[in-house]
């Protein structure tokens, strides 16, 4: 009796420590040292162990290489490494064990020496989410710092968030661009800009597969569809005051992501529309200043066959208006009788021109003329006084006014027309 109590109690204790050290009686994982957040001095080294019942891994904080950052993958142990570690290695490092879907976390923090050195840097600013929640990624140096996240449009603060120092702020974000401002104290500091996107997944996913050859000979390469991307603008001149609104627009495409140089790009935030078959990015400028002068170049970028598109515009803006006038031949001109003359100037002005051809102070008379005046592009303007069968009595003076709210110059050609030489008659001897 006694020895069959004391083999159950055996077999008891034995499940009891199975049960204890399985995967699934509770967590396998475990950081050594177990510590969930660690502050470091720059410069110094750092290292934590993970260790689990099967393969292990570390997910860092961002998907691009780290420098002073190595990993020792050791089946089911691995070693995360820090050498030198600066600001930049700052954010939360997770070791994960896929078979238990365990996953253990360390927040690493080595706060900068000064503002810039704040926020983590983390590549392009693109959120892509699926449902109504996402994750703007703005990973601080120091956990001690005072971070609050805003709506880059109208700088209104976001409530609906939770922030972790190491990962960014998670919770209801919309399809719109953020930033986040850390401050201490009277000092501050903003993150680079964030833009979300969602992403609509299909219940049934259709699938359209294509190439651009069926048959290739050796040597020849399978070329993906280059983006069709292009640029526009209001106006390339304008007077300051005037509004402004440079688009850059890519066809045919799912997702891309925009990125922009110009002139006030810290102070000015490009939007974009969906439409039903492009994506348009926009610079939108109500009221241009004299700083809005100069070159705007929209980079885009395919994220899915890795392909970028760089296309520029470069837009002056004017204090006030102008004319300029350039004829386009001699303004001393020279006819005989009924032939058909023409009379082209040239006209460079923003905003755009009145342009009145008189013939000695009075208005030129249309019953025997014509006036054409058409924009070539963007300020550029041709204006053409014909004269059709010309006659002695239009001989003269003939001015071109150009005027617009700003300026007004004038041309003047001078006409003369002659009549045909008189011929002899011809008389007879016989």
């Amino acid at each position: 009796m006694t020895a069959s109590i004391e083999a159950q109690t055996g077999r008891l204790f034995l499940l009891l420590v199975l049960f204890l050290l399985s995967p699934e009686g509770g967590v396998s994982l475990e950081l050594l040292p177990s510590l969930s957040e660690v502050q470091l001095i720059s410069n110094s080294n750092f290292t934590v162990v993970c260790s689990g019942w099967s393969q292990v891994s570390w997910r860092l904080p961002s998907d691009s290489p780290l420098d002073g950052v190595v990993v020792d993958d050791q089946g089911s142990s691995s070693i995360l490494q820090l050498y030198d570690a600066t600001w930049r290695n700052s954010g939360k490092f997770v070791c994960e064990e896929l078979s238990s879907k365990q996953t253990r976390e360390i927040n690493i923090f080595i706060p900068g020496l000064g503002a810039d050195e704040w926020f983590v840097p983390v590549g392009p600013g693109v959120v892509m989410k699926e449902g109504e929640e996402g994750t703007i990624p703005c990973m601080v140096s120091d956990p001690h710092l005072n971070v609050t996240l805003y709506e880059r449009p109208s700088r209104m603060p976001v409530t609906t968030v939770t922030f972790d120092p190491g990962h960014g702020f998670t919770g209801h974000l919309n399809d719109t661009s953020y930033v986040c401002l850390a401050t201490r104290g009277v000092e501050e500091r903003e993150s680079q800009v964030y833009y979300v996107f969602s992403i609509v997944v299909p219940k049934v996913m259709e699938v359209e597969m294509t190439a651009s050859a069926r048959v290739l000979r050796q040597g020849e390469a399978l070329t993906p569809k280059v983006m069709e991307v292009e640029m526009t603008a209001s106006a390339r001149v304008l007077r300051q005051g005037e509004a402004l609104t440079v688009n850059c627009t890519v066809k045919d495409t799912e997702m891309v992501y925009f990125s922009w140089r110009f002139p006030r790009r810290q102070e000015i935030e490009p939007l974009t529309d969906f439409l039903s078959n492009r994506i348009r990015s926009f610079v939108n400028i109500s009221m241009a200043t004299l700083a809005d002068s100069g070159v705007y170049v929209c980079a885009v970028q395919d994220t899915v066959q890795q392909q970028t598109v760089e296309k520029n515009i470069t837009v002056t803006v004017l204090e006030r208006g102008y004319v300029r006038l350039r004829p386009s031949s001699e303004t001393n001109v020279s006819s005989v009788l009924h032939q058909t003359v023409e009379l082209r100037l040239e006209v460079d002005a923003h905003p755009s021109p009145t342009v009145l051809w008189s013939k000695d102070n009075q208005t030129v008379a249309m019953e025997t003329a014509s006036v054409t005046t058409r924009q070539l592009m963007d300020s550029r303007y041709m204006s053409i006084l014909t004269l059709v069968r010309v006659q002695v009595q239009q001989t003269g003076s003939y001015t071109a006014t150009v005027s617009n709210s700003d300026e007004v110059r004038e041309v003047a050609f001078k006409l003369e027309v002659k009549g045909q030489p008189h011929r002899p008659a011809k008389w007879s001897t016989e």
